[in-house]
C-alpha cells in the first residue's frame, strides 16, 4: 500500500513539474514573410540584384546586336554570290570573305553562351550570399530581441509551422523596429 501511495505521489509530483515547465515556456510568433517584405537591407538587396540583372541585359543586348549584324553581314555575302555578273576571282574573294565570317559569327556565339552562363552563375551567387546573410541579421535580431523574454519564436508565415495560435506574443513589429533601426536616414 505504501508502495502505491508513494508511486501516486512520485506521478502527481511529477505531473506538476510538468504543468509548471509548460507555464515557464513562452513562446511568440514572427511573421517572416514582413520581415523580408519590409526591412531595408531586403530592398536594398533586391534593388542592388535588379542593378546587375539589369547591367547584364545591356550587356546582352549589346552583344546580340554585334552578333546580329555578323549574321547581316554573312547573309548579304550569300546573296551577292548569287550575282551572275561576279567574275571567278570576286566570287573566290567573297566565299572566302563569307567563311571568315561564319567562323567569327560562330566564335562570338559560343563566348556569348559563356558571358550568359558565367553572369548567370555570377548573379546567382550573388544573390545567394545576400539572402544569407540577411537571413543571418535577421536571426540575431529575433534571437537579441527574445532572449530572456521567450523560450521559441515560431515562423507564423510557413503555414506547416504555426497551425493555431491563441493569444501568442506576434513579435514581428517589434523585431522589424530593430532591425530598420540600423537604416541610415535618406535626405529628401
Amino acid at each position: 500500500m505504501n508502495k502505491i501511495i508513494t508511486a501516486v505521489l512520485c506521478g502527481a509530483s511529477l505531473l506538476t513539474l510538468s504543468f509548471s515547465a509548460q507555464a515557464q515556456t513562452k513562446i511568440a510568433t514572427i511573421d517572416m514573410e514582413v520581415l523580408s517584405k519590409d526591412y531595408y537591407k531586403v530592398q536594398e538587396a533586391n534593388q542592388l540584384n535588379q542593378n546587375r540583372t539589369d547591367q547584364f541585359r545591356r550587356e546582352a543586348e549589346a552583344r546580340q546586336s554585334d552578333y546580329n549584324k555578323l549574321v547581316q553581314q554573312i547573309q548579304d555575302i550569300s546573296g551577292r554570290l548569287k550575282d551572275s555578273t561576279l567574275s571567278e576571282s570576286a566570287k573566290k574573294d567573297l566565299e572566302k570573305k563569307g567563311n571568315e565570317l561564319v567562323e567569327q559569327a560562330r566564335i562570338e556565339e559560343n563566348k556569348f553562351k559563356e558571358y550568359q552562363n558565367a553572369s548567370l552563375r555570377l548573379l546567382q551567387d550573388e544573390a545567394g550570399r545576400s539572402q544569407k546573410q540577411i537571413f543571418d541579421k535577421i536571426k540575431d535580431a529575433i534571437a537579441t530581441y527574445s532572449k530572456g523574454k521567450f523560450s521559441l519564436v515560431l515562423n507564423k508565415s510557413a503555414s506547416i509551422v504555426v497551425l493555431y495560435d491563441e493569444g501568442l506574443t506576434d513579435i514581428t513589429a517589434d523585431v522589424l523596429r530593430l532591425l530598420n533601426a540600423e537604416k541610415p536616414s535618406t535626405a529628401k
